[in-house]
């Protein structure tokens, strides 16, 4: 089966891409930014480039594990302000 993963690269992703690899899978991995060898790198949030890599490859299944890890102080804080204030 071909399986297009997003986040490949991060800690669940690189699991995920390996057990299907090993289960015979063909594995299409993408990510933002690109460690390992074989990822292409793709930023999700480009709809149009999205589109146009999941219609050339035609996955029977994707995995979506794409997410932002790093945030930044103010972003944290305005979110703790709303909740405190619901």
């Amino acid at each position: 089966m071909k399986v297009f993963v997003t986040g490949a690269c991060g800690m669940l992703g690189t699991e995920i891409c390996r057990e299907l690899g090993r289960l015979g899978d063909q594995v299409v991995p993408v990510d933002l930014q690109v460690r390992y060898p074989g990822v292409q790198a793709l930023d999700i949030c480009q709809f149009f480039d999205l589109q146009s890599l999941v219609e050339r490859e035609r996955p029977e299944a994707i995995f979506h594990l794409a997410a932002r890890v790093e945030l930044s102080r103010s972003h944290v804080a305005s979110t703790f302000r709303r909740s405190r204030q619901s």
